[in-house]
Formats: C-alpha cells, structure tokens, sequence
C-alpha cells in the first residue's frame, strides 16, 4: 500500500512548518543580524560605503548625555509601569475573586483599555493631562490638595509620572487574570 504525503507525519510537519520558520527567518532574522552588523560598521544612511568601526560605535553612544538620559528614562518608563501594574492587578485579581452584585460589568469596564483604539486614548489622556484642563488637576484643587497647578507635560518628572500612568493602563486589562490563575484559592467564576 501506497502511503500518501499527508500520511507521511515527519515530512507533512517539515512542509507545512517551513513557510513560517522562512518566514520568521526572513522578516526577522535577517534584520537582526544586519543592524547587529551595521551597529559595528561605519556605515551611514545614504551611503553605500562600509567600513569596521568594531565597539567604536558604542564607545560613542555610552559616552553621549542625552543617551545615558533616554536610557534611564526608559528604565524608570519600565520598571515603574510593570511595578504599578503586578500591584493594580494583584489587588484587581483579589476584589475580583469576591462575588458582588455587577462584576461582569466591572470586568467589561476593565477590558476597555483593549478595546479603546489608540488615537481615541491619546485624545483622552491629552485632556486628562493638561495643564490648563486637566480633570485631575481640578480634582485636586476642588478637594484642596492642590493650590498651584502642575504642568503634568511640561515638567520632566511630572511628564515621566504621566508616561508611566498611561503605559500602565495600556497593559493593565490583561493581568488581574494572570494574577489570579497562580493564586492558590483561584477559583472558576
């Protein structure tokens, strides 16, 4: 008896795996491994010159204020969001391992990060931070906590609280649940 191609399970898995690792090597690989090249190369944009810098190219980079700067931000831009994430979502899992009256609602009102597209949050957040309208500089003014004004884009470190807040909120939807499947009294509701 003859055995067809789709009964043959080794060569059936290599065909029909091959079109994504090409893929992935081809979109991805290649990419990688150029810019890991060209991040040694003298090479510039515009230019079909190429020569070898080796770690001259980093030495450079290291050196520069405003890198070590953008890098630091970015590491407080990090670690700042996900911290405030693991505690939004640990205590978000617990409330929602409790049964009250409108949790499906609460849960649906949580999604909507997700579902909100982009240029419609940036609208929103823009409002939320602005200096002159800004909905939480007259929370805290009408309930007295604030007397001046804070210029939540115009100073560095307000500016950087702010990024942090919204970066947050883009990747909180998807953590309560995480949170609470590694819970030892997780429970199915």
């Amino acid at each position: 008896m003859k055995r067809s191609f789709a009964d043959r399970e080794n060569v059936l898995g290599i065909a029909l795996l091959a079109p994504a690792l090409a893929y992935v090597l081809l979109l991805v690989g290649v990419p990688f491994v150029l810019a890991i090249v060209l991040s040694f190369s003298t090479a510039t944009a515009g230019s079909l010159s190429f020569g070898w810098a080796g770690f001259a190219n980093y030495r450079a980079i290291l050196a520069d204020p405003i890198f070590r700067r953008a890098l630091a931000n970015t590491a407080i831009v990090t670690i700042g969001s996900q911290v405030l994430v693991v505690v939004l979502a640990t205590a978000a899992a617990q409330v929602f391992r409790a049964a009250f009256h409108g949790k499906r609602t609460a849960r649906f009102v949580l999604l909507l990060p997700w579902a909100v597209p982009v240029s419609l949050a940036a609208i929103a957040w823009t409002w939320i931070f602005d200096s002159t309208f800004s909905v939480i500089n007259w929370t805290l003014k009408v309930s007295g906590l604030l007397h001046g004004w804070l210029y939540w884009l115009g100073e560095p470190g307000l500016a950087l609280v702010a990024i942090i807040i919204v970066q947050a909120w883009r990747i909180f939807p998807s953590r309560p649940s995480s949170c609470s499947r590694g819970s030892p009294h997780s429970r199915r509701t």
